[in-house]
């Protein structure tokens, strides 16, 4: 594993054990905007470790 990956993996691990799902999704639609249009949400909501359900409802009160 280069350092470039240890390091992303690393954000992702804290990312998950420290922050709410709400934050999570923030987070990933700031850092990755392309990707949240491009991806299917299940896809999404599988690399933020939350159901599919619970990003629906997230994205419901986000609007």
């Amino acid at each position: 594993m280069t350092e470039k990956h240890l390091i992303s993996w690393m954000k992702r691990v804290y990312m998950l054990n420290t922050l709410s799902a709400q934050e999570r999704l923030a987070y990933f639609i700031s850092s990755y905007p392309s990707l949240y249009e491009a991806f299917p949400r299940y896809l999404i909501a599988s690399y933020l470790g939350m159901s599919a359900e619970m990003l629906s409802k997230l994205r419901s009160r986000k609007r």
